[in-house]
């Protein structure tokens, strides 16, 4: 899975682009890029896989809930 697919993914479960910035750490234009096909550095994308495995965590919990 690429970062752009992660990206779209936590889009579909409805998060913001500045509450996904918020949970990588970084800025919303950081994010705007890399949905737009800009590739983000090398921290930043290791930011967001942690970030999109925490989401799909939080989502299954509260989907089983």
């Amino acid at each position: 899975m690429t970062i752009h697919d992660m990206l779209s993914e936590l889009v579909g479960l409805g998060l913001s682009q500045r509450e996904i910035a918020e949970g990588c750490g970084t800025s919303q234009p950081n994010i705007h890029r890399a949905i737009n096909g800009t590739e983000p550095r090398y921290e930043l994308g290791k930011a967001i896989e942690k970030f999109h495995k925490k989401a799909l965590r939080a989502a299954a919990r509260k989907a089983a809930a």
